[in-house]
């Protein structure tokens, strides 16, 4: 059985599938760049106690587990999770499992073994061995006739009509290296939901086989979790393939997932692609261009056009927008002015069409890159409204100064007009910069608007020249319904503005009234005294007391959190732990507010700040619960934390495990060192 092997064309066989360990391995070993960080984890059941059953079964018996675990020992790999020397007193199946976890694995073995050694670590050429017991052979003998029928329309076809998701790969052109993984999965999914045992960790390493080659696609493999057991069988590859988009979009990357496999179709045409470009819809330009990207039956362009809107464009408006509107709320004390009237559109959708795309579509969705560089617009957007937030600021602190002086007991009548006129003119200016930005804000929502305007009448006027005779009361009765439609979703997005404007006002109301009230908890006198005299003398709990009034809204303490702190009173490294929150609540958390990927804000912290447990740790469940702590009802795991001292005792040992949840620095442990493998 040949068929699951990545797929290459060689003149040798006449265009026939053939296997990557017979047609050329180095054809398929793409550069650390566009593959290495793509490899999705294992299926669950081979990271829990199961994992030497489903190894076992993966491989035919525990013998060749073994085998394979000692040659992998035996070679030099970098492991993210495990070290070398900790790795030859593992379990087989957990060194298995470490290093196939490794998203270079396949890299760094290419520069130590011979071509033909690499075909056993290739998790598509494991498959090879089982699938067709798998799946039975009359149906893996019928798609292995589809795949070498040399017609693409017709494997297109096929694999469409078993797994309808396939068609966002097809849409962008993809080569025929995909056509076998796309073709098994939807069988080897059914299996996951059927099965036990040996043929259910076969049919989950065959998925997860399957998602490593399509991870780089459009599938939108999310969706796949049909049911219950399917979903929990490959959390860890579905969420890996949400983590590498949400990552990408962090760092300023691609919104399309399928930036590198269609920056390899691109090629030399027209202009080239960078990975560090800022404005995605330079890929519409380029695609208007290439026929082959829109050309009939290929629905790809427009799915460019509505993600490069929902996932570049709209995200930006919408954040910009908020800002704005929380300034705004801010300087002129909950009441809204200039962003009133302002209303952005919730999601840019295009009428599905089945007809052929020709030129003129792509003329109706050509304003989204020739009207507007938004890489400049969001630029200069930006900058104007940093200048309103700051003035706003500007504005609180004027209104809390003019406050504090009428409190005192002899008042200060001139200090206080000072400061009301300077409030004044203060809020005249931003008054006039929020209507500024506003226009500005809104002329991408209109254009968008507008698109889906121009792009709905032209799909309107090709159903009218192909309707069929006596369809004039349907056309009728679907216009009536459209215009219902039209009239709801204005009133609905109404009343979401309204809505937002309501909370808005609330919180705002609610802050003020804590100000004025004092009924936000004050640092105690004794507290204040140990901080301006002598910081060494703070105990953990009264560190977090400190920073839990000075950085409300930036910090949260988990009463998990405050217990372990309350067990550690003898600490005796305060000072540092002093300077090491300072820095992650304020320093590290505006870095990473700022869009500053993780990679850079964490130089901030130092040697101090660990991203990540081992895995020697997170694999193990008794150390895994004891980083799992309540938030809002529901069990997070936390593995960001800060260290201080190596000692595992409380008094020079400190661990502080946090996570950011919503842009809040949510601690969950301040206490001594938690278990780790070599404490065991």
């Amino acid at each position: 059985m040949i068929y699951m092997a990545i797929s290459v064309q060689d003149a040798a066989t006449g265009g026939r599938t053939s296997p990557f360990w017979q047609s050329g391995f180095t054809e398929n070993l793409a550069p650390p760049s566009a593959v290495s960080l793509d490899v999705p984890p294992l299926p669950l059941c081979f990271v829990t106690d199961d994992a030497a059953e489903a190894w076992a079964a993966v491989l035919g018996s525990h013998k060749r587990v073994k085998d394979l675990a000692d040659k992998l020992r035996k070679v030099k790999i970098r492991s993210t999770w495990v070290s070398r020397k900790q790795m030859k007193i593992q379990e087989d199946a957990h060194v298995l499992t470490a290093y196939f976890s490794e998203p270079d694995l396949l890299n760094q073995l290419a520069k130590q073994l011979p071509l033909q050694q690499l075909h056993q670590f290739h998790p598509m050429s494991i498959v090879t061995s089982f699938i067709e017991n798998l799946i039975g052979q009359e149906k893996s003998e019928l798609q292995l006739s589809v795949l070498n029928s040399g017609n693409p329309s017709a494997v297109e076809a096929a694999i469409c009509k078993r797994f309808p998701a396939s068609r966002y790969a097809f849409s962008f052109g993809w080569s025929d290296s995909l056509y076998s993984p796309l073709m098994v999965l939807p069988d080897v999914l059914e299996l996951i939901e059927s099965e036990e045992g040996e043929r259910f960790y076969q049919a989950c390493f065959a998925a997860y086989a399957c998602m490593s080659e399509l991870i780089e696609t459009h599938v939108p493999l999310a969706q796949l979790n049909a049911s219950e057991k399917v979903g929990n069988a490959l959390n860890g590859v579905l969420a890996h393939k949400l983590s590498i988009e949400k990552q990408r979009r962090a760092e300023g990357g691609l919104p399309l997932t399928s930036a590198s496999s269609l920056r390899g179709a691109l090629g030399a045409q027209t202009r080239r692609l960078d990975v560090d470009w800022s404005d995605p819809t330079d890929l519409l330009r380029v695609m208007a261009r290439l026929h082959a990207m829109w050309g009939d039956g290929k629905a790809g362009f427009t799915i460019a056009v509505e993600e490069v809107a929902n996932a570049y464009l709209l995200p930006k408006l919408k954040d910009l927008f908020g800002r704005l509107e929380k300034a705004e709320s801010a300087s002129f004390q909950g009441d809204r002015q200039d962003l009133e009237l302002l209303s952005l559109v919730d999601e840019f959708k295009l009428q599905e069409h089945k007809g052929p795309l020709v030129e003129a579509h792509v003329a109706v969705l050509s304003p989204l890159w020739s009207k507007f560089d938004f890489a400049t617009y969001f630029k200069d957007l930006e900058t104007q409204v940093a200048i309103i937030e700051e003035r706003s600021r500007e504005i609180v602190q004027r209104r809390a100064s003019i406050l504090s002086l009428s409190q005192k007991t002899h008042l200060d009548v001139q200090a206080i007009s000072s400061e009301a006129l300077l409030v004044s003119a203060g809020t005249h200016d931003i008054e006039r910069l929020i209507t500024e930005a506003a226009r500005k804000l809104s002329g991408p929502s209109e254009l968008l608007s507008s698109v889906m305007a121009g792009w709905t009448h032209l799909i309107s006027g090709f159903h009218l020249d192909n309707k069929q005779p006596g369809g004039d009361e349907d056309t009728q009765v679907l216009e009536l319904a459209l215009q219902e439609v039209s009239a709801l979703s204005a009133e609905l997005k109404k009343l979401k503005r309204d809505t937002h404007h309501v909370r808005v006002k609330a919180a705002h109301l609610a802050v003020d009234e804590g100000r004025a009230n004092d009924g936000i908890a004050q640092i105690p006198t004794a507290i204040i005294r140990k901080l301006i005299n002598d910081p060494e003398q703070l105990t953990p709990t009264e560190i977090l007391t400190c920073f839990s009034t000075l950085a409300q809204g930036r910090l949260r303490v988990l009463p998990s959190a405050w217990r372990s702190a309350k067990e550690s009173e003898r600490f005796e490294y305060s000072a540092r732990m002093l300077e090491l929150l300072d820095k992650l609540v304020f320093d590290y958390c505006d870095a990473l507010r700022s869009g500053r990927p993780d990679s850079e804000a964490r130089n901030i912290l130092g040697s101090a700040y660990s991203a990540k447990e081992s895995q020697s740790v997170s694999l193990v469940p008794s150390m895994r619960s004891e980083r799992m702590f309540q938030v809002d009802g529901e069990s997070l795991y936390f593995e960001k934390h800060l260290g201080i001292g190596n000692c595992t005792g409380s008094a020079r040992g400190m661990r502080i495990y946090f996570e950011i949840i919503d842009g809040v620095v949510v601690i969950g442990y301040c206490g001594k060192h938690l278990t780790v493998a070599s404490t065991n």
